[in-house]
């Protein structure tokens, strides 16, 4: 996938069997978080060493965090049934307790029928003693002689969980405590606040390695696709992994723009990828009040994204404070709002999520047909693609204006790389072999300026986006003299 991703995948397999506590692992949106951890969990398996990898997804669906426990309880069982009988369909199978005991192995059944005991016991006991009791079944995995891998992902779906905050505090706790190795896994705005631990953040793909997953995965499902085609999908998908392998296993040959966006359309409108974006925004919103959030996010995108007070966002959607804060932390740790300040902002730059919002607003708010939207979106989209790889091939070849004045650093240089009539008077004619032995002893020298921070333009005044390349437009703040 790339050599950063290949080192994350070593370094998380080598904690895996001879570390121990916890890593937190830091995604962004889209980044491919869980497509990695499995993979990992696929090489520690098939590896057939001593650690017994253990992956475990918290679902948004769970009634609540004694519900999660439990079904974590039962999936730690069934998976360590799948390593003993190397058996890996056993690991993703709903096996019931009483299955788990018939198929564990004679040497484990003492500590299994415990742990089913422990599972199956009914009692008054609730809370913090409950979830405890579930969470500590790999303790009984350990003192026989196994060395339990947890992996826990989607750590910060414990926010639709009822007492999802009790849960955290739990895991948070074990993890800290057994002696054997973790993963805490989540969005990197809600796992900030995990203390105490290693943390590893993991970014999205570059276009380039983007690119070359969409053509691995095209040969893998033998599809054939063109360079052109694999950037724009790369670009419009935002490198995300799991909507280019979506795309690609639609059935088409993408090798051309159109293909590409037929295929991107049909995904947002009735694939994973589209059921995806809903589960984050019925978890934030239903009804009536759902619909003003799609076209608040539109109409902000419009006016470029500027900050908004947050008190103008609850009186917009008619939400009370409770509900508001709860809808206001799904969007913000899901990326698709920033929150400062009591300020609130459209994070405008992911383009599928921009097209599902317009999708869903024109779908919900304004009540379209259906067939009429689809068409409209499949034409923008494919109207788009020339232009949108213009301005990427155009940002690819720039040569990185913020980076380059971030290095000015206060020091001197020679007049003549910045003043073009002092070059010609005094360079112009010569070779560059003769140019580069004279330039670096000219005594006309002009002291740069020391900046200690840039942005893009357009992050201080958004209306200019408009007028300007943004990879050719930077501010940068710094010091002349003092």
């Amino acid at each position: 996938m790339s050599a950063e991703r290949d080192n994350l995948i070593e370094n998380l397999t080598r904690h895996a069997t001879i570390g121990s506590g916890g890593i937190v692992l830091a995604s962004v949106p889209g980044s491919g978080c869980t497509t990695l951890l499995r993979e990992v969990v696929e090489q520690i398996f098939s590896s057939a060493g001593e650690t017994i990898p253990i992956y475990f997804t918290i679902e948004p669906t769970d009634r609540n965090s004694s519900f999660t426990a439990k079904r974590f309880a039962n999936s730690f069982l069934s998976q360590v049934v799948a390593f003993r009988r190397r058996n890996a369909s056993l690991a993703n199978s709903a096996i019931s307790l009483t299955e788990i005991g018939r198929l564990s192995a004679p040497q484990d059944i003492v500590w299994i029928d415990r742990a089913i005991e422990r599972i199956s016991q009914n009692d008054s006991s609730g809370g913090t003693v409950l979830l405890e009791r579930y969470l500590s079944i790999p303790l009984l995995a350990s003192s026989a002689g196994f060395r339990p891998f947890i992996i826990f992902d989607g750590f910060h779906d414990l926010l639709h969980i009822e007492d999802g905050k009790q849960l955290f505090e739990a895991i948070e706790r074990i993890a800290s405590v057994y002696d054997f190795p973790f993963v805490l896994a989540g969005r990197r705005r809600f796992v900030s606040g995990i203390k105490g631990f290693e943390r590893i953040d993991l970014n999205r793909l570059s276009v380039d390695d983007a690119s070359d997953l969409a053509l691995r995965i095209a040969e893998k499902n033998g599809v054939k696709v063109d360079d052109a085609a694999r950037d724009l999908i790369a670009v419009q998908t935002n490198s995300r992994p799991d909507l280019i392998q979506a795309i690609l296993r639609r059935g088409y040959n993408p090798n051309s723009f159109p293909d590409v966006e037929r295929a991107y359309t049909e995904e947002l409108f009735a694939g994973e990828t589209g059921r995806n974006f809903d589960k984050i925004f019925d978890s934030a919103a239903t009804g009536e009040t759902q619909q003003k959030l799609f076209k608040l996010l539109v109409d902000s995108t419009a006016t470029g994204s500027k900050l908004v007070p947050v008190s103008t966002w609850q009186k917009a959607l008619g939400m009370d404070l409770m509900e508001f804060e709860k809808m206001l932390e799904i969007l913000n740790v899901t990326e698709v709002v920033r929150v400062t300040s009591n300020r609130v902002q459209r994070m405008a730059d992911d383009i599928a999520l921009s097209d599902y919002l317009n999708i869903r607003h024109r779908l919900e708010t304004l009540g379209e047909n259906r067939a009429t939207v689809y068409a409209a979106s499949l034409a923008a989209s494919i109207r788009r693609a020339p232009k949108l790889m213009a301005l990427h091939y155009r940002t690819n070849s720039a040569i990185g204006l913020r980076e380059l004045l971030t290095k000015f650093d206060g020091r001197e240089v020679p007049l003549a790389l910045l003043d073009n009539s002092v070059f010609k008077e005094r360079y112009q004619g010569l070779s560059d072999a003769e140019i580069s032995a004279n330039i670096s002893t000219d005594t006309g020298t002009v002291k740069l300026p020391m900046f200690f921070f840039s942005a893009h333009t357009e992050a201080f005044y958004s209306p200019v986006a408009a007028a300007i390349e943004r990879e050719r437009s930077p501010v940068a703040l710094g010091f002349h003299k003092g």
